[in-house]
């Protein structure tokens, strides 16, 4: 989800009512282009069957991460639970201490947790793992692959299609 406009990123709206100043934070990162990585929840009901590890480890924030580059954001929020923060973590996101009680709110439930995070250098990727960073790069460089990737249940192959024609027609990768 990128931001512009009048339209509030969805981590505004969840969380602007507990901490405010989540407004200003977003407004001073929207000056260079910003967004926000949704889909980092998944159903209990699939706990415990290894796929929300590939879902938001292997496909949602690396997957994610690369193609906020291809669009030019400079920086990216995400609102996240709490098995998934190491995960994204791991990709270059990091912890919003100044937001709630040390970037933790009640969301999406009273009863439930969940972490605000951001990453202030998509093209760089300073804060991130060397083999995470790598892996972004490599699906920056090479959009259409296939790779393995490390499951609860072991390795799976993952097929990646991460090209955009229409953001240009004439490269080979997002790099």
């Amino acid at each position: 989800h990128g931001s512009g406009g009048n339209q509030p990123l969805p981590i505004e709206e969840a969380i602007g009512y507990m901490d405010p100043s989540i407004y200003e934070l977003v407004r001073n990162f929207k000056k260079e282009k910003t967004g926000e990585l949704c889909g980092l929840w998944n159903s209990r009901a699939i706990a415990g069957k290894g796929l929300s590890v590939i879902l938001t480890k292997a496909c949602v924030a690396k997957v994610g991460v690369a193609i906020a580059n291809v669009l030019e954001l400079r920086s990216l929020f995400v609102l996240c639970a709490p098995y998934t923060v190491k995960m994204v973590e791991e990709v270059g996101f990091e912890i919003i201490t100044s937001l709630g009680e040390e970037g933790t709110f009640p969301y999406p439930k009273d009863d439930m947790i969940a972490t605000a995070l951001m990453i202030r250098d998509v093209a760089g990727l300073t804060k991130a793992d060397r083999d995470k960073r790598d892996d972004i790069f490599n699906l920056r460089h090479i959009p259409r692959q296939v790779r393995k990737e490390q499951g609860t249940q072991g390795l799976l192959d993952i097929e990646y299609d991460l090209y955009i024609p229409h953001l240009d027609e004439e490269k080979e990768g997002f790099s």
